[in-house]
Protein backbone atom coordinates (compact mmCIF):
# COMPACT_ATOMS: atom_id res chain seq x y z
CA UNK A 1 0.00 0.00 0.00
CA UNK A 2 2.76 2.34 1.08
CA UNK A 3 4.13 1.69 -2.73
CA UNK A 4 1.10 2.08 -3.97
CA UNK A 5 0.62 5.63 -2.59
CA UNK A 6 4.12 6.59 -4.43
CA UNK A 7 2.98 5.01 -7.28
CA UNK A 8 0.11 7.00 -7.42
CA UNK A 9 2.15 10.29 -7.74
CA UNK A 10 4.31 8.46 -10.66
CA UNK A 11 6.28 5.81 -11.29
CA UNK A 12 9.30 7.51 -11.63
CA UNK A 13 7.74 10.54 -8.56
CA UNK A 14 7.08 12.61 -11.05
CA UNK A 15 5.33 15.79 -9.70
CA UNK A 16 4.25 17.02 -13.16
CA UNK A 17 2.96 14.02 -14.68
CA UNK A 18 1.28 13.51 -11.54
CA UNK A 19 -0.19 17.18 -11.43
CA UNK A 20 -2.06 16.37 -14.85
CA UNK A 21 -3.51 13.12 -13.61
CA UNK A 22 -4.47 14.44 -10.18
CA UNK A 23 -7.66 16.42 -11.72
CA UNK A 24 -9.29 12.50 -11.61
CA UNK A 25 -11.63 12.32 -9.15
CA UNK A 26 -10.70 8.69 -9.16
CA UNK A 27 -6.99 9.58 -7.68
CA UNK A 28 -8.20 11.90 -5.28
CA UNK A 29 -10.72 9.32 -3.73
CA UNK A 30 -7.56 7.03 -3.78
CA UNK A 31 -5.21 9.46 -1.78
CA UNK A 32 -8.45 9.93 0.44
CA UNK A 33 -8.48 6.68 1.33
CA UNK A 34 -4.69 6.22 2.06
CA UNK A 35 -5.80 8.82 4.71
CA UNK A 36 -7.84 6.74 6.42
CA UNK A 37 -5.31 3.76 6.45
CA UNK A 38 -4.26 2.21 10.06
CA UNK A 39 -0.67 2.31 8.76
CA UNK A 40 0.77 6.20 9.91
CA UNK A 41 3.80 5.69 7.15
CA UNK A 42 1.04 5.18 4.33
CA UNK A 43 -1.09 8.27 6.10
CA UNK A 44 1.86 9.84 5.54
CA UNK A 45 3.41 8.93 2.21
CA UNK A 46 -0.75 10.35 1.31
CA UNK A 47 -0.17 13.35 2.98
CA UNK A 48 2.78 14.41 1.57
CA UNK A 49 1.46 13.97 -2.28
CA UNK A 50 -1.67 16.25 -1.33
CA UNK A 51 0.57 19.11 0.28
CA UNK A 52 3.67 18.61 -1.45
CA UNK A 53 2.28 18.03 -5.32
CA UNK A 54 -0.75 19.40 -4.52
CA UNK A 55 -3.34 17.96 -4.84
CA UNK A 56 -6.05 20.85 -3.99
CA UNK A 57 -9.32 19.05 -3.98
CA UNK A 58 -7.69 16.12 -0.77
CA UNK A 59 -6.46 19.23 1.31
CA UNK A 60 -10.02 19.33 3.40
CA UNK A 61 -10.03 15.99 3.84
CA UNK A 62 -6.08 15.89 4.96
CA UNK A 63 -6.89 18.78 7.43
CA UNK A 64 -9.74 16.99 9.31
CA UNK A 65 -7.30 14.35 10.11
CA UNK A 66 -7.12 16.72 13.01
CA UNK A 67 -8.85 14.77 14.75
CA UNK A 68 -6.39 11.51 14.30
CA UNK A 69 -3.68 14.25 16.17
CA UNK A 70 -6.01 14.73 18.57
CA UNK A 71 -6.71 11.18 19.33
CA UNK A 72 -3.00 9.86 19.84
CA UNK A 73 -0.87 12.82 19.24
CA UNK A 74 2.30 11.31 20.29
CA UNK A 75 1.76 8.23 17.86
CA UNK A 76 1.39 10.84 14.81
CA UNK A 77 4.69 11.68 12.70
CA UNK A 78 6.11 14.57 12.69
CA UNK A 79 5.22 15.15 8.87
CA UNK A 80 1.90 14.32 8.93
CA UNK A 81 0.87 16.87 11.99
CA UNK A 82 2.70 19.50 9.94
CA UNK A 83 1.01 19.07 6.55
CA UNK A 84 -2.47 18.60 8.14
CA UNK A 85 -1.75 21.93 10.09
CA UNK A 86 -0.57 23.43 7.45
CA UNK A 87 -4.12 21.75 6.14
CA UNK A 88 -5.81 23.64 8.33
CA UNK A 89 -4.38 27.29 7.84
CA UNK A 90 -4.74 26.88 4.16
CA UNK A 91 -8.27 26.19 4.70
CA UNK A 92 -8.94 29.15 6.59
CA UNK A 93 -12.52 29.01 7.43
CA UNK A 94 -13.37 30.06 11.58
CA UNK A 95 -13.69 26.09 12.43
CA UNK A 96 -10.09 25.34 11.36
CA UNK A 97 -8.80 28.15 13.47
CA UNK A 98 -10.61 26.69 16.32
CA UNK A 99 -8.96 23.13 15.33
CA UNK A 100 -5.70 24.95 15.54
CA UNK A 101 -6.58 26.20 19.16
CA UNK A 102 -7.27 22.76 19.97
CA UNK A 103 -3.47 21.56 19.16
CA UNK A 104 -2.15 24.47 20.66
CA UNK A 105 -3.79 23.91 24.36
CA UNK A 106 -2.94 20.13 23.63
CA UNK A 107 -0.36 19.12 26.48
CA UNK A 108 0.39 15.79 24.90
CA UNK A 109 1.39 17.23 21.71
CA UNK A 110 4.89 17.95 21.03
CA UNK A 111 6.52 21.50 21.89
CA UNK A 112 7.20 22.58 18.10
CA UNK A 113 4.11 21.19 16.87
CA UNK A 114 2.27 23.47 19.09
CA UNK A 115 4.22 26.12 18.25
CA UNK A 116 3.99 25.53 14.40
CA UNK A 117 -0.05 25.73 15.45
CA UNK A 118 0.00 28.67 17.30
CA UNK A 119 2.53 30.59 14.67
CA UNK A 120 -0.71 29.52 11.97
CA UNK A 121 -2.90 31.81 13.93
CA UNK A 122 -0.17 34.65 15.00
CA UNK A 123 -0.27 35.26 10.32
CA UNK A 124 -3.62 34.23 10.21
CA UNK A 125 -4.80 37.23 8.64
CA UNK A 126 -1.34 37.80 6.69
CA UNK A 127 -0.38 34.56 5.07
CA UNK A 128 2.96 34.31 3.53
CA UNK A 129 2.97 33.51 -0.18
CA UNK A 130 4.93 30.32 0.32
CA UNK A 131 3.83 27.12 1.31
CA UNK A 132 4.78 26.31 5.57
CA UNK A 133 5.70 23.10 4.69
CA UNK A 134 7.48 22.85 1.26
CA UNK A 135 8.57 26.39 0.94
CA UNK A 136 7.62 26.63 -2.66
CA UNK A 137 5.58 29.95 -4.16
CA UNK A 138 1.86 28.93 -2.88
CA UNK A 139 -0.13 32.19 -2.47
CA UNK A 140 -3.36 31.16 -0.64
CA UNK A 141 -5.85 33.85 -2.89
CA UNK A 142 -8.07 34.35 0.13
CA UNK A 143 -9.85 37.09 1.80
CA UNK A 144 -7.54 38.33 4.41
CA UNK A 145 -9.87 40.99 5.59
CA UNK A 146 -12.18 38.23 6.43
CA UNK A 147 -9.42 35.99 8.25
CA UNK A 148 -8.65 39.05 10.23
CA UNK A 149 -12.44 38.81 11.08
CA UNK A 150 -12.58 35.54 11.70
CA UNK A 151 -8.94 34.86 13.50
CA UNK A 152 -10.13 37.91 16.07
CA UNK A 153 -13.46 36.26 16.83
CA UNK A 154 -11.38 32.76 17.57
CA UNK A 155 -8.97 33.99 20.05
CA UNK A 156 -11.44 36.15 21.78
CA UNK A 157 -13.18 33.23 22.52
CA UNK A 158 -10.64 30.94 23.55
CA UNK A 159 -8.29 33.20 24.86
CA UNK A 160 -8.95 31.83 28.51
CA UNK A 161 -8.09 28.43 27.70
CA UNK A 162 -4.95 29.80 25.31
CA UNK A 163 -3.35 31.29 28.52
CA UNK A 164 -4.64 29.09 31.08
CA UNK A 165 -3.08 25.95 29.33
CA UNK A 166 0.48 26.76 27.87
CA UNK A 167 3.85 27.38 29.70
CA UNK A 168 7.31 28.38 28.66
CA UNK A 169 8.08 30.02 25.51
CA UNK A 170 4.55 29.02 24.25
CA UNK A 171 2.49 31.00 27.33
CA UNK A 172 5.03 33.98 25.88
CA UNK A 173 3.95 33.88 22.40
CA UNK A 174 0.67 33.63 23.22
CA UNK A 175 0.83 37.06 24.96
CA UNK A 176 2.44 38.18 21.91
CA UNK A 177 -0.91 37.22 20.12
CA UNK A 178 -2.74 38.96 22.65
CA UNK A 179 -0.73 42.36 22.12
CA UNK A 180 -0.80 42.13 17.95
CA UNK A 181 -4.68 41.23 18.07
CA UNK A 182 -5.98 43.55 21.43
CA UNK A 183 -7.51 41.08 22.77
CA UNK A 184 -9.39 41.60 25.67
CA UNK A 185 -7.52 40.16 28.85
CA UNK A 186 -7.84 41.65 32.72
CA UNK A 187 -4.58 43.91 33.14
CA UNK A 188 -4.65 42.09 37.06
CA UNK A 189 -3.87 38.70 35.67
CA UNK A 190 -0.81 40.18 33.03
CA UNK A 191 0.49 42.01 36.07
CA UNK A 192 0.49 38.96 38.15
CA UNK A 193 2.08 37.09 35.28
CA UNK A 194 4.76 39.63 35.43
CA UNK A 195 5.66 40.12 38.93
CA UNK A 196 5.43 36.01 39.35
CA UNK A 197 9.42 34.79 39.53
CA UNK A 198 8.20 31.53 39.03
CA UNK A 199 7.03 32.45 35.54
CA UNK A 200 9.11 32.21 32.44
CA UNK A 201 11.37 35.28 31.62
CA UNK A 202 9.92 35.64 28.28
CA UNK A 203 6.35 35.47 29.77
CA UNK A 204 7.29 38.13 32.17
CA UNK A 205 9.20 40.35 29.38
CA UNK A 206 5.87 40.36 27.02
CA UNK A 207 3.47 40.78 30.18
CA UNK A 208 5.63 44.05 30.77
CA UNK A 209 5.23 45.17 27.62
CA UNK A 210 1.75 44.28 26.95
CA UNK A 211 1.06 46.19 29.95
CA UNK A 212 3.12 49.15 28.80
CA UNK A 213 1.17 49.48 25.80
CA UNK A 214 -2.39 49.24 27.16
CA UNK A 215 -0.49 51.89 29.70
CA UNK A 216 -1.91 49.95 32.77
CA UNK A 217 -0.75 52.36 36.01
CA UNK A 218 0.85 48.73 37.28
CA UNK A 219 4.28 49.49 35.07
CA UNK A 220 6.09 51.70 37.50
CA UNK A 221 6.39 49.51 39.79
CA UNK A 222 7.03 46.65 37.81
CA UNK A 223 9.64 48.35 36.22
CA UNK A 224 11.46 49.62 39.24
CA UNK A 225 11.48 45.66 40.07
CA UNK A 226 12.81 44.36 36.53
CA UNK A 227 15.55 47.35 36.87
CA UNK A 228 16.82 45.55 39.99
CA UNK A 229 17.10 41.90 38.78
CA UNK A 230 19.36 39.69 38.35
CA UNK A 231 17.64 38.70 34.92
CA UNK A 232 19.32 40.74 31.96
CA UNK A 233 16.26 40.09 29.71
CA UNK A 234 14.04 41.84 32.87
CA UNK A 235 16.17 44.97 33.18
CA UNK A 236 16.13 45.30 29.12
CA UNK A 237 12.59 45.60 28.92
CA UNK A 238 12.40 48.04 31.45
CA UNK A 239 14.56 50.12 30.14
CA UNK A 240 12.72 50.06 26.76
CA UNK A 241 9.52 50.60 28.21
CA UNK A 242 10.81 53.32 30.93
CA UNK A 243 12.60 54.97 27.14
CA UNK A 244 8.81 55.59 26.36
CA UNK A 245 7.99 57.48 29.37
CA UNK A 246 11.11 58.55 31.44
CA UNK A 247 13.82 58.86 28.24
CA UNK A 248 16.38 60.13 30.95
CA UNK A 249 15.96 57.79 33.30
CA UNK A 250 16.21 55.12 30.71
CA UNK A 251 19.63 56.79 29.65
CA UNK A 252 21.09 56.60 32.92
CA UNK A 253 20.34 53.54 33.45
CA UNK A 254 22.15 52.75 30.43
CA UNK A 255 25.05 54.60 31.25
CA UNK A 256 25.31 53.42 34.51
CA UNK A 257 25.55 49.69 33.34
CA UNK A 258 27.81 50.81 30.57
CA UNK A 259 30.23 52.44 33.47
CA UNK A 260 30.71 49.03 35.41
CA UNK A 261 30.67 46.70 32.53
CA UNK A 262 27.79 44.87 33.57
CA UNK A 263 26.19 44.48 30.12
CA UNK A 264 25.60 41.01 28.34
CA UNK A 265 25.93 40.69 25.10
CA UNK A 266 22.52 40.14 24.65
CA UNK A 267 21.43 43.42 27.43
CA UNK A 268 24.03 45.37 25.33
CA UNK A 269 22.43 44.52 22.03
CA UNK A 270 19.20 45.71 23.56
CA UNK A 271 20.58 48.90 25.26
CA UNK A 272 22.04 50.07 21.99
CA UNK A 273 18.45 49.39 20.58
CA UNK A 274 16.76 52.38 23.27
CA UNK A 275 19.36 54.14 22.60
CA UNK A 276 18.46 54.72 19.03
CA UNK A 277 15.00 55.13 20.10
CA UNK A 278 16.35 58.61 22.65
CA UNK A 279 16.80 60.67 20.45
CA UNK A 280 19.15 62.42 22.95
CA UNK A 281 22.81 64.14 22.25
CA UNK A 282 24.17 61.94 25.43
CA UNK A 283 22.26 58.58 23.79
CA UNK A 284 23.79 59.84 20.20
CA UNK A 285 27.40 60.18 22.04
CA UNK A 286 27.47 56.83 22.94
CA UNK A 287 26.32 55.59 19.64
CA UNK A 288 29.11 57.39 17.92
CA UNK A 289 31.54 55.94 20.38
CA UNK A 290 31.06 52.57 19.79
CA UNK A 291 30.44 53.10 15.82
CA UNK A 292 34.10 54.63 15.97
CA UNK A 293 35.07 50.85 17.60
CA UNK A 294 33.39 49.44 14.63
CA UNK A 295 34.75 51.61 11.76
CA UNK A 296 38.66 51.59 13.40
CA UNK A 297 41.03 49.18 12.79
CA UNK A 298 42.50 49.95 16.01
CA UNK A 299 41.68 48.07 19.59
CA UNK A 300 37.78 49.17 20.66
CA UNK A 301 38.64 52.23 22.95
CA UNK A 302 34.78 52.83 23.68
CA UNK A 303 32.73 51.80 27.02
CA UNK A 304 31.41 49.18 24.81
CA UNK A 305 34.83 47.60 24.08
CA UNK A 306 34.09 44.42 27.18
CA UNK A 307 31.93 43.14 24.80
CA UNK A 308 34.27 42.17 22.01
CA UNK A 309 32.12 43.85 18.61
CA UNK A 310 29.20 42.08 19.49
CA UNK A 311 27.26 45.02 19.25
CA UNK A 312 28.54 45.77 15.82
CA UNK A 313 25.35 44.77 13.58
CA UNK A 314 22.95 47.13 16.18
CA UNK A 315 25.64 49.96 16.20
CA UNK A 316 25.55 49.80 12.38
CA UNK A 317 21.29 49.86 12.72
CA UNK A 318 21.47 52.62 15.08
CA UNK A 319 23.28 55.19 12.72
CA UNK A 320 20.66 54.43 10.25
CA UNK A 321 18.04 54.94 12.43
CA UNK A 322 19.23 58.08 14.04
CA UNK A 323 20.87 59.68 10.82
CA UNK A 324 22.85 62.34 12.51
CA UNK A 325 25.49 63.92 10.65
CA UNK A 326 28.35 62.53 12.96
CA UNK A 327 26.77 58.98 12.99
CA UNK A 328 25.82 59.14 9.12
CA UNK A 329 29.67 60.10 8.41
CA UNK A 330 30.84 56.72 10.87
CA UNK A 331 28.24 54.86 8.91
CA UNK A 332 30.11 56.04 5.80
CA UNK A 333 33.32 55.09 6.56
CA UNK A 334 32.64 51.61 7.28
CA UNK A 335 30.46 51.30 4.38
CA UNK A 336 33.59 52.68 2.28
CA UNK A 337 36.35 50.41 4.07
CA UNK A 338 33.66 47.29 3.25
CA UNK A 339 33.72 48.23 -0.34
CA UNK A 340 37.71 48.29 -0.62
CA UNK A 341 37.85 44.80 0.90
CA UNK A 342 35.09 43.48 -1.08
CA UNK A 343 36.97 42.27 -4.37
CA UNK A 344 39.00 40.23 -2.11
CA UNK A 345 36.79 39.74 0.63
CA UNK A 346 33.49 37.81 -0.31
CA UNK A 347 32.75 38.11 3.33
CA UNK A 348 33.32 41.31 4.00
CA UNK A 349 29.55 42.84 4.56
CA UNK A 350 29.06 39.95 6.50
CA UNK A 351 31.84 40.14 9.00
CA UNK A 352 29.72 41.59 11.36
CA UNK A 353 27.31 38.68 11.63
CA UNK A 354 30.33 36.82 13.52
CA UNK A 355 29.82 37.49 16.75
CA UNK A 356 26.91 38.18 19.16
CA UNK A 357 23.96 36.02 17.26
CA UNK A 358 21.38 34.14 19.58
CA UNK A 359 21.55 30.27 18.92
CA UNK A 360 18.01 29.67 19.86
CA UNK A 361 16.40 31.88 17.30
CA UNK A 362 19.28 30.46 15.29
CA UNK A 363 17.94 26.90 15.27
CA UNK A 364 14.41 28.33 14.29
CA UNK A 365 16.40 29.89 11.41
CA UNK A 366 17.16 26.51 10.48
CA UNK A 367 14.45 24.13 11.22
CA UNK A 368 11.62 26.96 9.95
CA UNK A 369 12.83 29.57 7.66
CA UNK A 370 9.96 29.18 4.89
CA UNK A 371 12.97 30.76 2.42
CA UNK A 372 16.59 29.17 3.53
CA UNK A 373 14.33 25.73 3.98
CA UNK A 374 18.02 24.61 5.66
CA UNK A 375 16.55 21.38 7.45
CA UNK A 376 14.63 20.45 4.06
CA UNK A 377 18.53 19.64 2.47
CA UNK A 378 20.80 18.96 5.63
CA UNK A 379 20.14 17.05 8.42
CA UNK A 380 20.52 18.34 12.25
CA UNK A 381 20.41 14.98 15.35
CA UNK A 382 18.72 12.24 12.57
CA UNK A 383 16.21 15.57 11.49
CA UNK A 384 16.03 16.40 8.11
CA UNK A 385 17.02 15.77 4.41
CA UNK A 386 20.30 14.44 2.76
CA UNK A 387 20.74 16.58 -0.15
CA UNK A 388 23.26 18.39 1.90
CA UNK A 389 25.77 17.29 4.49
CA UNK A 390 25.00 16.13 7.84
CA UNK A 391 25.74 18.80 10.03
CA UNK A 392 24.96 17.57 13.52
CA UNK A 393 28.84 18.12 14.11
CA UNK A 394 29.65 21.09 11.92
CA UNK A 395 31.52 23.27 13.95
CA UNK A 396 34.02 20.80 14.29
CA UNK A 397 34.98 21.13 10.52
CA UNK A 398 36.05 25.03 11.08
CA UNK A 399 35.30 28.54 12.64
CA UNK A 400 33.37 31.07 12.71
CA UNK A 401 34.90 32.19 9.40
CA UNK A 402 34.52 28.72 7.76
CA UNK A 403 30.75 28.16 9.03
CA UNK A 404 30.02 32.19 7.80
CA UNK A 405 31.60 31.30 4.17
CA UNK A 406 29.82 28.13 4.29
CA UNK A 407 26.46 30.32 4.35
CA UNK A 408 27.32 33.20 2.12
CA UNK A 409 29.27 31.36 -0.37
CA UNK A 410 28.80 27.91 -0.24
CA UNK A 411 30.81 27.28 -3.61
CA UNK A 412 34.36 27.80 -1.91
CA UNK A 413 34.55 25.09 -0.01
CA UNK A 414 32.33 21.84 -1.01
CA UNK A 415 31.70 18.83 1.37
CA UNK A 416 33.20 15.59 -0.21
CA UNK A 417 30.28 13.63 -2.09
CA UNK A 418 28.04 17.19 -2.55
CA UNK A 419 29.63 18.78 -5.16
CA UNK A 420 28.11 18.58 -9.21
CA UNK A 421 30.89 18.04 -11.60
CA UNK A 422 30.05 18.47 -15.28
CA UNK A 423 31.79 15.91 -17.67
CA UNK A 424 32.34 16.26 -21.50
CA UNK A 425 32.45 13.47 -23.28
CA UNK A 426 34.48 11.94 -26.29
CA UNK A 427 30.99 11.46 -27.77
CA UNK A 428 30.03 14.79 -27.21
CA UNK A 429 27.24 14.41 -24.14
CA UNK A 430 27.50 16.44 -21.49
CA UNK A 431 26.51 14.55 -18.14
CA UNK A 432 26.21 16.04 -14.51
CA UNK A 433 26.01 14.55 -11.28
CA UNK A 434 28.11 14.13 -7.87
CA UNK A 435 30.78 12.06 -7.75
CA UNK A 436 30.63 8.82 -5.72
CA UNK A 437 33.94 6.97 -6.10
CA UNK A 438 37.03 7.81 -8.22
CA UNK A 439 39.52 5.70 -9.50
CA UNK A 440 42.48 5.47 -12.29
CA UNK A 441 40.26 3.16 -14.33
CA UNK A 442 36.43 4.83 -13.77
CA UNK A 443 34.66 7.42 -12.31
CA UNK A 444 31.45 6.79 -11.01
CA UNK A 445 28.57 9.64 -10.77
CA UNK A 446 25.04 9.91 -9.34
CA UNK A 447 23.04 12.03 -11.57
CA UNK A 448 20.32 14.12 -10.64
CA UNK A 449 18.02 11.36 -11.36
CA UNK A 450 19.77 9.07 -8.94
CA UNK A 451 20.94 7.14 -12.37
CA UNK A 452 24.67 5.88 -11.14
CA UNK A 453 26.41 5.92 -14.49
CA UNK A 454 30.31 4.85 -14.77
CA UNK A 455 32.59 7.09 -16.98
CA UNK A 456 35.90 5.95 -18.32
CA UNK A 457 38.70 8.47 -18.15
CA UNK A 458 39.84 8.16 -21.20
CA UNK A 459 36.77 8.81 -22.62
CA UNK A 460 36.49 12.20 -20.67
CA UNK A 461 37.62 15.14 -22.47
CA UNK A 462 36.69 17.78 -20.26
CA UNK A 463 35.22 18.27 -16.41
CA UNK A 464 34.35 21.42 -14.24
CA UNK A 465 35.24 21.97 -10.31
CA UNK A 466 32.16 21.09 -8.36
CA UNK A 467 30.08 23.12 -7.93
CA UNK A 468 27.43 23.27 -4.59
CA UNK A 469 23.51 23.29 -5.16
CA UNK A 470 22.84 25.07 -2.28
CA UNK A 471 21.93 28.55 -2.60
CA UNK A 472 24.22 30.85 -0.48
CA UNK A 473 21.46 32.84 2.24
CA UNK A 474 23.02 36.18 1.59
CA UNK A 475 19.81 37.51 -0.53
CA UNK A 476 17.31 35.10 1.40
CA UNK A 477 18.36 36.57 4.54
CA UNK A 478 19.08 39.53 6.80
CA UNK A 479 21.81 40.12 8.44
CA UNK A 480 20.61 39.63 11.72
CA UNK A 481 19.48 35.87 10.96
CA UNK A 482 22.71 35.53 9.34
CA UNK A 483 24.50 36.11 12.42
CA UNK A 484 21.88 34.10 14.48
CA UNK A 485 22.67 31.18 12.15
CA UNK A 486 26.26 31.04 12.59
CA UNK A 487 25.85 31.44 16.49
CA UNK A 488 23.44 28.17 16.60
CA UNK A 489 25.91 26.43 13.98
CA UNK A 490 28.58 27.23 16.36
CA UNK A 491 27.30 25.31 18.77
CA UNK A 492 26.91 21.75 16.56
CA UNK A 493 30.41 20.04 17.74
Amino acid sequence: MLLAARRLVDPQHDNFSFAKRSRSDAAVKLLETFLNDADPRLVTEAARAINDVPVEAAMPSLARLIERVHASPAQVPEALTRRIINANFRAGQVANAHALVSLVTQPQLAANMRTEALDCLATWDKPSSRDRVTGVWRPLGSDNTKRASDIQTVLTENIAALSGRTDGELQTNVLKLISRFSIKVDDAQIAGWAADVKQPIGTRVESLRLLAARKSKSVDGLVDAFLKSNEPSLRSVARDVLAASKPQAALASIQAALAETKLSTAEAQDAVRTLASLKQPAADALLEAGLRDVVSNEAAKSQWAFLSGATQLELLEAANVRSTAPLMALLKQHEDRVAQHAPTDPLARFRVTLSGGDAARGQSVFRGHPQAQCIRCHKFKGDGGDAGPDLTEVAKRGDRVFLLESLIDPHAKIAKGFGTVSFVMADGQVLSGVIESESKDEVVIVTATREKRRLKPADIEERTPPKSAMPGVKDTLPLREIRDLVEFLSTLK
